[in-house]
């Protein structure tokens, strides 16, 4: 009799209308949902929802220009440690790469990992404004790209062999076969 589950609800009336829209909830669980009324999963820990008809959105902008390099946007997840401190351990950093100017917005993703037994995210993997995806092997020392143009896709990557030493592999692939250089 004393259970009273209660929720929070933001709406607004468009522009023309006499009745409101609901536009964002919380819900007695702590679940924020924005454009629906109906969490998409009861599991309380996904407390951030969005709902649209094409699909929800996220945009993050740096209001100011930015240089080479400089930070457009971030995701981060952080770890909690048993004596109460927290690390970021993972991030997928949004960041310009190259000039940028009214014409030109070149742009990189770089995703970080936290490698184990340690507390500090190293960089992964970056898909740089040409497209080119790059691994980072942070425990082994190995090395993984991609680029794909056209017909023709190249990949290179290397193998630990021994004590950090490298062997490097180069793959070609052309529409004809598969050619081991």
């Amino acid at each position: 009799a004393n259970d009273m589950p209660g929720r929070l609800v933001f709406s607004t009336t468009p522009d023309g209308s006499n009745s409101a829209s609901e536009r964002l909830r919380i819900t007695s669980s702590g679940q924020i949902l924005i454009d629906t009324d109906t969490a998409f999963t009861s599991t309380a820990y996904r407390k951030f929802q969005i709902g649209q008809a094409d699909g929800g959105w996220i945009n993050l902008a740096r209001t100011g220009v930015p240089s080479d390099g400089n930070h457009v946007g971030a995701i981060q997840g952080f770890t909690k440690g048993a004596n109460g401190s927290y690390h970021d351990t993972t991030a997928m950093d949004f960041k310009a790469d190259g000039t940028q100017s009214n014409s030109s917005k070149g742009s990189k993703i770089e995703f970080w990992t936290t490698p184990e037994n340690s507390t500090t995210k190293t960089l992964s993997v970056v898909i740089n404004r040409e497209g080119k995806f790059r691994t980072y092997d942070t425990v082994l020392g190995g090395d993984y790209s991609h680029h794909h143009q056209g017909w023709m896709q190249t990949r290179t990557f290397s193998v630990p062999i021994i004590n950090n030493e490298t062997r490097w592999y180069k793959i070609v692939n052309y529409a004809a076969g598969t050619m081991l250089v």
